[in-house]
């Protein structure tokens, strides 16, 4: 990938449906860039884009999702984005029923994502998501107190609005 920047953009409506499209397309859009990525770190990734865009079309209430897809040397960075203005918890539920079936998203993403966080948007919020990729250059460490840096760095996508006032 050397010092290549991959970028994409989908709006996908609130079904689930489209969240099992999405994954898909996000796999080919992954393969298509012919990043060094392996199977576990694919399947890792993809958890992630799934988890949060499930979590926008359950709970963002909106008839419209935008997702935004980064990849730069060493990381990958997705962003969910829905309508809905509330914020989410400060930290995923560390216990989660063991008869629930759901409300283990924002776990799997804080256990698997290297760095993870919220933004306003103009017309709602957007979450995000950073994994390393390995044997790649390292991206810039930030501090971790302030996870709207990370999202900062991408807010030149078009349409992407970054709140990075803490």
């Amino acid at each position: 990938m050397e010092n290549e920047q991959h970028e994409a953009r989908w709006h996908i409506g609130s079904t689930e449906k489209e969240v099992h499209d999405l994954r898909r397309e996000v796999a080919q859009t992954l393969g298509g860039w012919n990043l060094l990525l392996d199977a576990d770190l694919t399947f890792t990734f993809l958890l992630l884009v799934s988890e949060l865009a499930t979590n926008a079309y359950r709970y963002g209430r909106c008839s419209m999702i935008t997702v935004a897809l980064v990849a730069t040397p060493g990381e990958l960075f997705i962003d969910v984005m829905d309508g809905r203005n509330t914020s989410l918890p400060l930290r995923p539920r560390l216990r989660t029923s063991p008869r629930a079936e759901s409300g283990r998203g924002l776990q799997l993403v804080a256990a698997f994502a290297n760095a993870s966080g919220e933004h306003r948007t103009r017309h709602g919020k957007g979450v995000w998501a950073t994994l390393s990729v390995p044997g790649a250059p390292e991206p810039p460490t930030l501090p971790t107190k302030r996870p709207s840096a990370v999202a900062s760095r991408y807010a030149h996508l078009p349409g992407l609005s970054v709140d990075v006032a803490t």
